[in-house]
């Protein structure tokens, strides 16, 4: 997306066609364009991944992905009951680099992604008397992009909160204590803290936990492992203190998880 300083400023965008809707498997997609105008597609429940012509990238609770005018793409709802929000709309914006961007969880970004989901609850239609309002947050999302491509430090994950992201998958199924992960980073306990809640929006525990809960589903959806030995592989001292975690972090509990979700494997 090609801006200068001046122009960025005055980014408009106006809606064409917005969507809120439940999923019931099997939906029938084929990869696709729209050629005048924008799609922003959010996930608010399940699971859904974006491919492309060169890529597939899963799109999780919370995820945004911004795709350009043109560009070939195809959604896949991967459980039922996925929840998506999408907005279609037309920008003042001419988009030299045409491809997919995934938004950064960055707190303002974060707000801004929020409050277009508040705006359309599920099932619901858009108001003319809220169109406008619509299209000010979404120039509000494209303006963020816009800056993120000119370089601004909005898209850029500083080194503390790359180190501790990797620091987590690493030591994923050990369950140290958040210290340990930030020593094993390299960086103090508060250091971290304030720097990972800046730049993501969220704690480094909810972080450590969502990741934890996603492995566990894993486990659940794709192995025959009891959930004894789910819970000793990811470093539970007991299997109630796994159910607790889970139950907490998806509403559910493990068995239940396994029974909506389990493939069986060939």
């Amino acid at each position: 997306m090609k801006r200068d300083t001046d122009t960025t400023a005055s980014i408009v965008c106006s809606p064409v066609f917005t969507g809120c809707s439940r999923v019931t498997l099997p939906v029938k997609r084929a990869v696709h364009s729209h050629e005048d105008s924008w799609q922003l597609e959010l996930i608010r429940g399940g699971r859904a991944e974006v491919r492309t012509d060169n890529a597939v990238r899963p799109l999780e609770v919370g995820a945004a992905v911004l795709i350009p005018p043109g560009v070939p793409h195809m959604i896949r709802y991967l459980e039922n009951g996925t929840e998506f929000l999408c907005f279609r709309f037309r920008a003042n914006v001419a988009h030299q680099d045409a491809r997919v961007s995934w938004l950064p969880s960055t707190p303002l970004m974060g707000q801004l992604l929020h409050t277009l989901s508040a705006v359309l609850p599920h099932g619901a239609t858009l108001a003319p008397a809220e169109e406008p309002v619509v299209g000010f947050l979404l120039s509000g999302v494209m303006h963020m992009h816009a800056l993120g491509e000119q370089g601004h430090s909005v898209l850029k994950t500083p080194a503390i909160v790359e180190k501790v992201k990797l620091a987590v998958e690493q030591n994923i199924a050990r369950a140290p204590s958040l210290a340990a992960l930030c020593r094993s980073a390299g960086y103090s306990k508060s250091h971290v803290f304030a720097s990972f809640r800046a730049h993501e929006g969220t704690t480094l525990k909810r972080y450590y936990d969502e990741r934890r809960t996603a492995r566990i589903k894993q486990y659940l959806v794709y192995s025959e492992l009891t959930m004894s030995e789910i819970a000793e592989n990811m470093g539970f001292a007991d299997v109630y203190a796994f159910s607790r975690l889970f139950k907490r972090m998806t509403g559910v509990s493990p068995s239940l998880y396994r029974k909506r979700h389990w493939r069986r494997q060939p």
